[in-house]
């Protein structure tokens, strides 16, 4: 029941409570707000954040972009950076990416950088592949369950990565 900037802001406050910086915080688009981006300005973190495609930009866009909602005062508004590119979707169609970031990296970089992210979630999503069914209220039990499909997702990316591609049927 928070907003989207309380919640990154509260999850940015127990990660620096273990004592760990944010060199770089990659954002997917729904994340994206004007109050996001401020705080996270006004927080001296740098981050790369997806933009939900707007129609106001084009591929190889790389602009310093202020915000116009009508929701927001003049003084609220956030300026940031736009870098768009276009891209292969996971359909293998052509597609604009449209990043917000406050770095100063190049496109190519911001690329690579976050195609590291989206390889995060295609793992999360293949291990659900190995995560058994179950209607348990136990969190112990699906605690047990989260962490042999981890197991197994490990082990068959190790065997992928040794020998031959073995296929995991649903």
């Amino acid at each position: 029941h928070e907003s989207i900037v309380e919640h990154v802001r509260r999850l940015l406050s127990e990660i620096f409570k273990l004592g760990i910086k944010v060199k770089l915080l990659l954002l997917d688009a729904g994340y994206y707000s004007i109050e996001v981006i401020n705080m996270l300005n006004s927080s001296g973190i740098k981050f790369i954040m997806r933009m939900p495609d707007i129609g106001k930009f084009k591929d190889g866009d790389d602009l310093i972009y202020t915000t116009d909602s009508h929701k927001h005062l003049a003084n609220e508004q956030a300026t940031f950076r736009v870098v768009a590119f276009n891209g292969r979707n996971r359909a293998g169609r052509t597609e604009l990416f449209v990043f917000a970031t406050n770095t100063d990296l190049k496109a190519k970089k911001i690329r690579k950088v976050f195609r590291k992210r989206w390889a995060i979630e295609t793992s999360y999503r293949m291990i659900n592949q190995f995560l058994p069914k179950t209607t348990s209220k136990f969190y112990s039990l699906r605690r047990l369950y989260f962490y042999l499909a981890v197991l197994f997702y490990n082990m068959w990316v190790l065997l992928n990565y040794k020998h031959e591609r073995v296929i995991v049927e649903h």
